[in-house]
């Protein structure tokens, strides 16, 4: 309010701002992992599917070991269930919040990108496979 700009702009520029620099801005959002803005899940996924080990990890961004245990969890439980169940279930049978799961399948496509996903025919499947 105080910049003039409009939230949407001041948020395009934040997002630009962590894109170019590999960082996370420590917004209300982000320092307390609310509402819309980049969560720290995502950074743990991140790191997690680098290789850093969770300990790391939690001691880096300054997490409890059992928040860092639970955001790879939930990651895990949504990267097997899009091998086996149509994305749009998934929410509901993984009990995680719809823009939670779509944040693991960007994670997935960009970390992953030979994991299948569920396709209901098997020669559909089999292609995207080869």
């Amino acid at each position: 309010m105080l910049s003039g700009l409009a939230e949407s702009y001041a948020g395009q520029l934040l997002r630009q701002y962590e894109q170019e620099h590999a960082m996370t801005v420590p917004i209300r959002g982000t320092v307390h992992d609310i509402g819309p803005s980049v969560s720290h899940k995502a950074e743990v996924i991140r790191r997690y599917l680098r290789g850093q080990s969770p300990a790391d990890i939690a001691r880096e961004l300054n997490h409890s070991q059992h928040a860092v245990d639970r955001y790879i969890k939930d990651y895990e439980v949504t990267r097997t269930l899009a091998q086996k169940f149509p994305l749009h279930e998934i929410p509901a049978l993984a009990k995680h919040a719809a823009s939670l799961v779509r944040e693991h399948v960007q994670l997935i496509r960009e970390y992953e990108p030979n994991l299948v996903f569920y396709s209901p025919e098997p020669a559909v499947a089999a292609q995207a496979a080869a």
